[in-house]
C-alpha cells in the first residue's frame, strides 16, 4: 500500500494515512470476509490438499484393532504407520514417542521446583542467560527487585 508519487515528493503517510481510514471503514465479521478473499477460496492455499491421508489417522486405525484382528494396508500412510508401529513394538524408544505423540498429542516438558533454594539458582541462572550479566550482578539485581518488590507490597 506503500508506494511514491509520480513527482518524486515522499506522499507514504498521505498513503498510510488513506489505508489506515480504509481500513478502519471496512467491517470484517461472520459472513464478511477480508477484502482479496474469493468465495470457496482456501484460506490455506499452500496447505495439505485434502484427501491425503494422514498417518497419525492411520495409527488411530491400528491402535484400535483387537490384538486378533488383521490389519489392511489401503495407502502409504498406512504402511508407514505400520512399520512404524512395528518398530515400537519391539521396543524403539523413538518409534514409541512417536506413536505417543501422533496419537495422544506431544506432552509439554513441565519441570516442579519443590526447592526454594533451587528456585533462587534457577532464576539467577535464567537471568545471567538473558542479560549476559557475570553471575553477582545478576544476584544483586535479584536482591534488590525482590527488596523493592517486598516493601511495595508492605505499603
Amino acid at each position: 500500500m506503500l508506494r511514491r508519487a509520480d513527482n518524486g515528493s515522499d506522499n507514504i503517510k498521505v498513503e498510510q494515512s488513506r489505508a489506515r481510514e480504509w481500513a478502519m471503514s471496512y467491517e470484517i465479521g461472520y459472513k464478511k470476509p477480508p477484502p482479496g478473499w474469493q468465495k470457496g477460496q482456501s484460506g490455506n492455499p499452500g496447505g495439505i490438499p485434502r484427501g491425503i491421508p494422514r498417518v497419525s489417522v492411520a495409527l488411530a486405525k491400528i491402535l484400535r484393532c483387537g490384538a486378533r484382528e488383521s490389519y489392511e494396508v489401503v495407502n502409504k500412510a498406512d504402511s508407514i504407520a505400520l512399520a512404524l508401529y512395528i518398530k515400537a513394538l519391539r521396543g524403539d524408544v523413538e518409534a514409541i514417542r512417536e506413536v505417543m505423540n501422533r496419537t495422544e498429542g506431544k506432552v509439554r516438558d513441565v519441570v516442579e521446583i519443590v526447592d526454594d533454594s533451587a528456585r533462587a539458582e534457577l532464576a539467577i541462572h535464567l537471568f545471567v542467560l538473558r542479560t549476559g550479566l557475570p553471575r553477582e550482578e545478576a544476584v544483586q539485581w535479584i536482591e534488590q527487585a525482590t527488596t523493592a518488590a517486598l516493601t511495595e507490597g508492605e505499603r
